[in-house]
């Protein structure tokens, strides 16, 4: 899993939320290689309620499905466990991994925020974390998986 070879990209998973902001929707989808979204309209000809698509706000709640592969969740993970991330989007992306380590705890057990998989912060504005005992710890643990 670590070596991230091609049959990683084999194993398909559908995540599904039935109500989740439209603005953290979008960051979810934004993922494209291994990751196919569905994501419910906010059209105003499509939705059955009374608020014009204009009057929306950017966190109207929308429903969201994606279907994506073992690959893509390494991936996502490094961007949306990262510090640097949205709150309410880490918060979404941690409650579908904690979905996915009961069908599949090797998968969960590599998805790791960017600073864990790279070994350093390649953020422009880094959070800090890599200065920690903890990233340290969680580093080590990490790589003794190889």
């Amino acid at each position: 899993m670590l070596a991230e070879h091609s049959p990683i990209r084999v194993p398909t998973y559908r995540f599904f939320w039935s109500e989740i902001p439209y603005c953290f929707a979008m960051h979810l989808v934004r993922h494209h290689v291994g990751i196919q979204p569905f994501v419910g309209t906010q059209r105003d000809d499509r939705v059955q309620d009374d608020i014009s698509r204009d009057d929306k706000s950017q966190t109207a709640p929308v429903r969201l499905s994606i279907m994506l592969n073992c690959n893509s969740i390494i991936n996502i993970s490094r961007k949306r466990l990262c510090s640097c991330a949205s709150t309410e989007t880490k918060i979404a992306w941690r409650g579908a991994l904690e979905e996915l380590k009961k069908v599949d705890p090797i998968t969960y057990s590599v998805c790791v925020q960017e600073c864990i998989y790279r070994g350093f912060c390649p953020e422009r504005k880094c959070c800090g974390y890599i200065d920690t005992k903890d990233f340290a710890h969680k580093l080590d643990q990490y790589r003794t998986k190889l």
